[in-house]
């Protein structure tokens, strides 16, 4: 593995990360009606996104930076996740309806 394929990933994982924990946090906010700051926090999360996936695409012979975008979205999600709890979260039934 080379440096630039290294760093590359490294801030495909990075990147990946916090649009995804963005992502969680926009769900929270949405199902909380905090409509104005979802929708700021989205924003943030799309272009986060469209920046990290643009890359993965263009280098899918780098099975480097696949992984690590990969790593990277799987470490959003723990982290989206652990923070929703932390903050005493929606939870599923309230986010999509049910009673609790």
């Amino acid at each position: 593995m080379d440096l630039p394929s290294f760093v590359g990933a490294a801030g495909l994982t990075v990147a990946s990360t916090v649009s995804v924990g963005l992502w969680t946090l926009r769900v929270t906010l949405t199902a909380r009606g905090r409509r104005t700051a979802a929708s700021g926090t989205a924003s943030v999360e799309a272009l986060l996104f469209v920046l990290a996936f643009s890359r993965v695409m263009e280098a899918l012979e780098d099975p480097v930076r696949v992984v690590g975008y990969a790593v990277g979205v799987a470490a959003g999600t723990f982290v989206g996740l652990t923070l929703e709890a932390r903050w005493g979260g929606a939870g599923a039934p309230e986010a999509i309806g049910e009673p609790c």
